[in-house]
């Protein structure tokens, strides 16, 4: 009895033994636990940053969108390029600007546009020519210079037809069209020239008639400086201009300007000479015929160019560029 007493008690202190192991063994089960509710508490901080970082990846794309206006006028900055050149080419065109080139098969037309005068803009003067070409064909059945009033409500154009032609190939000027509210003077002329800045002559007070063996066409184009120093003429023959500078030692020297190359000089001897009687051009006024473009830039001097040459031509002699 005794010894089955020990035994019980043995085997409940053993029991008890068992016991206290198996619980240190279920604390570590149960530390697991907090951990996981700490590891469960620590990503929550953590969502929320990482939740903080979509918010934010959003408000830079919610940004981006509101500012997508912004990168448009970026990507739009082309367009005000444009919109500078464009009120650039609203604005009133200096004398002499060539505004660019036209061209309509129907009559044959292509050549450059000069804004010679008056307040008009590049634009507008393209806009004219480009409303009056059209018309030409239909208008030259009326009009050998197929003359056509309001285009674009206030301008007159007409051709340079003039002496079969004659006239256009004298002055390189192909078309006119003017309009008396705003002084505009433009001028469609021959592509390639080479034009002076300024206000322009009316080329018609120049071309004068001639029926001499120089002139077959019955035309030549006229001019001299306001002093009557010098004086100048051409015609389609001689393929250029030639001016009579009459010096201030007494001698005259002839000048020959061709549409391009070295301009040429020398004295003339061949007794009395004509007096002056081509019509002047003001000074600061250009003259363009035969591919020569010449400016009195004062009384007594005259300024011409051809497409590679220069020359200032005065009493006091003759200065080549």
């Amino acid at each position: 009895m005794f010894s089955r007493t020990k035994l019980m008690s043995a085997l409940g202190i053993a029991a008890l033994a068992l016991a206290a192991c198996s619980s240190p063994s279920q604390a570590p089960a149960s530390a697991p636990s907090p951990e996981v509710t700490s590891t469960s508490a620590s990503p929550s901080p953590t969502p929320s940053s990482t939740s903080v970082s979509p918010t934010p990846s959003p408000t830079p794309s919610v940004q981006a969108t509101s500012e997508a206006p912004r990168p448009e006028p970026t990507s739009a900055s082309p367009s005000p390029e444009p919109t500078t050149a464009a009120p650039a080419d609203q604005a009133v065109a200096a004398p002499g600007t060539n505004c660019g080139s036209v061209s309509h098969s129907s009559s044959g037309t292509q050549g450059d546009v000069y804004v010679s005068g008056g307040q008009v803009s590049c634009s507008e003067a393209l806009a004219v020519v480009n409303a009056y070409l059209p018309k030409i064909v239909e208008n030259i059945a009326y009009s050998r210079d197929a003359v056509a009033e309001g285009i674009m409500g206030g301008y007159r154009c007409g051709l340079n037809r003039g002496y079969a032609g004659a006239a256009t190939q004298l002055s390189g000027q192909q078309a006119l069209c003017q309009n008396d509210a705003n002084g505009a003077y433009i001028e469609v002329r021959m592509p390639g020239e080479r034009v002076l800045p300024g206000y322009v002559v009316n080329i018609q007070k120049h071309l004068i008639p001639d029926y001499s063996q120089n002139s077959r066409s019955g035309l030549s184009v006229a001019f001299s400086i306001p002093s009557q120093k010098i004086d100048c003429k051409g015609t389609l023959e001689a393929g250029g201009i030639s001016c009579r500078v009459f010096l201030a030692n007494g001698k005259l020297t002839i000048v020959g300007i061709g549409k391009s190359g070295p301009i040429s000089t020398y004295d003339f001897f061949d007794g009395a000479v004509g007096p002056v009687t081509a019509p002047s051009v003001d000074v600061g006024t250009v003259i363009t015929a035969l591919g020569v473009s010449c400016k009195p830039t004062d009384a007594q001097t005259l300024y011409c160019v051809n497409a590679t040459h220069s020359v200032t031509l005065s009493p006091n002699g003759i200065v080549q560029d």
